[in-house]
């Protein structure tokens, strides 16, 4: 299980990441209802690790727009549909019921600043890190940074796709942004 985001706007909430599920989906979208009445106008996916990237099916059934790196998209492209078949044997049929294999429906190439809800945020990219297309999210207005898979609390970071070198410099940038939470992915 991975951590997700809830952004609360002037219009609306960006959700960073999506969970492992239908059922996370569901959950999340529950408590931004608990937050807000505003509607969610954008889903980010860090990247391509199963935790974060198949609660996407429930929110592009209710037209919510999915963004990643386009590396990212491609990562999904190639694993998730055998990733989603070992969640179903290893979870059960039950808890992943209604769960979807969905790819992003809008890609970046690059950092970059995007407005969404009213609120500004940074999406930073900064090559083949933790994993190829992974990105961070800082919202400006908190100053708190979204790590996804670039950045791991507590345990010991999955490396099996990652540039180690481009991973250290990412993260001694991400240090220098001055960020005042780090949520971990």
């Amino acid at each position: 299980v991975g951590n997700a985001g809830i952004l609360v706007g002037a219009t609306g909430v960006i959700l960073i990441d999506t969970g492992t599920s239908a059922r996370q989906a569901r959950q999340l979208l529950a408590d931004v209802r608990e937050i807000t009445a505003k509607p969610v106008v954008l889903a980010i996916n860090t990247h391509q690790n199963p935790a974060f990237v198949f609660g996407n099916g429930t929110l592009r059934a209710i037209g919510v727009p999915i963004l990643a790196h386009r590396e990212t998209d491609a990562l999904i492209a190639q694993r998730c549909m055998r990733c989603l078949k070992q969640l179903r044997e290893a979870l059960g049929q039950r808890e992943m019921e209604g769960t979807d294999f969905v790819r992003p429906t809008q890609t970046v190439e690059q950092s970059t600043s995007i407005t969404a809800g009213g609120r500004t945020i940074d999406i930073l990219y900064y090559g083949a890190t933790s994993a190829p297309g992974s990105i961070a999210v800082y919202d400006r207005a908190s100053g708190v940074l979204f790590g996804g898979g670039m950045v791991a609390m507590d345990r010991i970071p999955d490396v099996k796709d990652a540039d180690i070198g481009q991973w250290r410099a990412a993260l001694r940038t991400l240090q220098a942004i001055g960020a005042t939470r780090i949520v971990p992915g």
